[in-house]
Order: C-alpha cells, then sequence, then structure tokens
C-alpha cells in the first residue's frame, strides 16, 4: 500500500445524477493507496444527493450535512476537518480516477505549491482551468493577441491562478495564505486565494499530462439560468476587483465589469 497523507475535500449540492458515478470511480481508484479520507459536505440539495453519499460512508469516507452555506464556507468546514498533511480540493463533477492518477500526481507535484491537473470537457476537448490572474495587463494581452491559455501547454509550468474543481494544497500553504474567503458565496473565491498566495510567494504547479474529465457548471445548471449565473459571476467579480485593486487599474476593471454587465443584460 502506498501512503498518499492525503485528505480529499468535496462539497455536493443537487448532483444525485452522477454523485455515485464520482464516488464509485474515486473509491476503486484509491483500493491501492493507504493514509487518505474523503471528507463531503452536503449544502442542504433538496435532492437525494445526501443519501447517497451516506450509502457510500466508511472508514474511509465521512459525510456532512449543513445548510446551504456556499462552496467557501462548506470547503472551509471540511479543511478544519481535515486529518492528513496534503488537502484536495474536488469538485463531484470530476471523473477519470484511476491508480495511475494518483501515482503520476504524487511523482511529479513539487509538495510545495498549489497543484492543478489538465481537465477536458465531456467531448474530451481542452477546458481552460488555469491562466493568468485578473488584472488590466491580462485584459490587454487578451485584446492585444486574443486569448492564450497555459491549458495547451505539454509542459509542467507555474501559472497564477485557476479554478478549484481540482487543486490539490498543503496545510502548510493554508496555514501561510489563510483559508478560502467567505465574502464570496460562489465565484472568484479561486481568484482571491491564488491573488493572495502569490503575494505569500506561492507559483502554482500545473501538470497538464494528469486529465481528468470536468463537467463545469453542474449544480450551477440545476439552481440558474445562464444570465443569472452569469450575472452572479459578474457580482462576485466586482467585489474581487474592489477588494484587490486601487487607483487607475480598479476604475478600468471596475468599467470592464460593469460593461459585461450591461452586454449580460441584453442577452
Amino acid at each position: 500500500m502506498i501512503s498518499l497523507n492525503l485528505s480529499i475535500i468535496v462539497v455536493t449540492y443537487n448532483c444525485e445524477n452522477y454523485i455515485e458515478k464520482f464516488l464509485n470511480e474515486l473509491k476503486n481508484s484509491l483500493l491501492y493507496f493507504s493514509d487518505f479520507q474523503i471528507l463531503i459536505n452536503d449544502n442542504s440539495s433538496s435532492d437525494n444527493t445526501y443519501l447517497l453519499c451516506v450509502k457510500h460512508s466508511d472508514s474511509n469516507i465521512s459525510v456532512f450535512k449543513s445548510d446551504n452555506i456556499g462552496f467557501a464556507k462548506a470547503n472551509n468546514l471540511l479543511i478544519k476537518r481535515a486529518q492528513y498533511d496534503n488537502i484536495l480540493l474536488l469538485n463531484p463533477d470530476v471523473f477519470g480516477f484511476n491508480r495511475n492518477t494518483w501515482i503520476s500526481l504524487f511523482d511529479k507535484w513539487d509538495k510545495i505549491n498549489p497543484c492543478f491537473i489538465r481537465l477536458l470537457n465531456e467531448d474530451l476537448s481542452i477546458q481552460v482551468n488555469v491562466g493568468d490572474e485578473l488584472s488590466l495587463k491580462r485584459y490587454l494581452i487578451k485584446f492585444l493577441r486574443g486569448y492564450s491559455s497555459p491549458s495547451y501547454s505539454e509542459k509542467i509550468i507555474s501559472v497564477q491562478s485557476g479554478i478549484m474543481a481540482f487543486v490539490l494544497l498543503t496545510k502548510d500553504s493554508l496555514n501561510v495564505v489563510g483559508l478560502i474567503s467567505e465574502k464570496y458565496y460562489m465565484y472568484s473565491e479561486d481568484h482571491d486565494w491564488f491573488i493572495r498566495a502569490g503575494k505569500k510567494g506561492f507559483k502554482p504547479q500545473f501538470i497538464p499530462c494528469i486529465k481528468l474529465i470536468h463537467i463545469g457548471g453542474a449544480s450551477a445548471k440545476s439552481r440558474w439560468k445562464k444570465k443569472e449565473e452569469n450575472s452572479i459571476k459578474l457580482k462576485s467579480e466586482r467585489m474581487l476587483i474592489n477588494e484587490h485593486f486601487r487607483g487607475f487599474e480598479r476604475f478600468v476593471l471596475l468599467v470592464i465589469n460593469n460593461i459585461k454587465k450591461l452586454i449580460n443584460r441584453f442577452k
């Protein structure tokens, strides 16, 4: 048995259509390993998600239930319960795990910086899950050269930010940077954390040779229409801008945010 020293953190909400497939794949991929736990917090699903999770409870899987407290707060509750030094934040709509996923991941990860892998869409096209953090420079580069994502690189590289559908962290990094900000009920909490991590000297690692499928926005689709979802994202982005930017850059980013809100309103 190979020791992983790993706590896997999963927050669920209305995902009964795929939660059993997710848990079965995850459990089977971990059969050859020891020293791990799976911690699940259900954010008061209105379907059978919680009951299906409880059905899978065992010595390695603990299931909790809370009010719908948001992504950040639910993850933080589980992080505080984590008994191992390595912490994987994992969405329940990520699939494709096998034994080699873990062997390759822990072989290539530097064990210090946050770690991302390549996520694919259901049609196996590349999903943009890492990139530069929000900034005026990022918008200017996109405008002048078109969008270029490191997701298309085949090399292990450092990136600035990424989505928390799959991110491997250490307790040490969480102690230095802090937990996920609970100011963000949903969306932009990942950008906020990685901005703070960058200021503390962390350089997230992207390992594109490890690939998993991420459905993306699965729980949001059951809650909001696309227009409403975009509106919530833009509101969170505005909070992020006001918290982390000052002066001219803040002004321009807020103008861009308002333009995107206007476009979304008339879609």
